[in-house]
């Protein structure tokens, strides 16, 4: 499965809305597609050297994530998007951070 499927996986599983319920699918389809764009974007324009999808240090894509939200174009489109893209990185953020500690355990 590629990361993105899992994750994509790992939200409508495990992330809970203020409610209580589980998150829908596309919900968590456009949250994924979300990170993908934004690391595309990003990454075009050199701002991070590597998609965010090859990091698997948790130090490393805390820097980069950073580093993206410390970014003009990224805020822009993040307001516009009403803070779905920052969301959206916490989110990837928090899925590598468990991803680890599965695979540490």
């Amino acid at each position: 499965m590629d990361i993105l499927k899992e994750f994509e996986n790992w939200l409508i599983t495990t992330k809970k809305k203020k409610n209580g319920n589980t998150m829908s699918k596309s919900s968590a389809y456009k949250y994924a597609r979300a990170v993908h764009t934004i690391s595309e974007e990003i990454l075009k324009i050199r701002a991070i050297d590597d998609s965010l999808f090859n990091i698997s240090s948790i130090s490393e894509l805390e820097r980069e994530i950073k580093c993206i939200k410390e970014n003009n174009d990224f805020n822009i489109k993040n307001d516009t998007g009403r803070n779905m893209y920052s969301v959206a990185l916490e989110y990837y953020l928090d899925f590598m951070r468990n991803r680890l500690l599965q695979y540490l355990n």
